[in-house]
């Protein structure tokens, strides 16, 4: 019962470092504020994409923390590419094209 426990700070700390050494490569996080909660969202999102990942390509428990290290990597990456691709898409003009309205 304790590895589990252990497995998960491992993968927090992982994650947390993750998103620290990615944080010079998104200019929008300028302040500490906004720093610590990219952090801290990225350390409590790996803890629950980390395992589904790991399950997925069947890794192994000392493999956790790398993968949590890159989930924290990456993980704002693919949530600011995801926003822009929402922002940018005609969603309005998709619902009128799918229920057959005119344009």
């Amino acid at each position: 019962m304790m590895g589990r426990f252990e497995h998960a700070f491992d993968l927090l700390v992982a994650a947390a470092f993750g998103a620290l050494a990615s944080l010079p490569f998104h200019p929008t996080v300028d302040t500490m504020l906004k720093r610590a909660f990219c952090v801290a969202m990225a350390a409590v999102g790996a803890s629950y994409v980390t395992p589904l990942a790991a399950s997925y390509f069947a890794l192994d428990d000392g493999k956790l923390a790398g993968l949590g290290f890159l989930v924290g990597l990456f993980g704002l990456s693919f949530v600011q590419a995801a926003m822009t691709a929402i922002r940018n898409a005609d969603l309005w003009g998709l619902v009128r094209e799918r229920l057959g309205g005119s344009k």
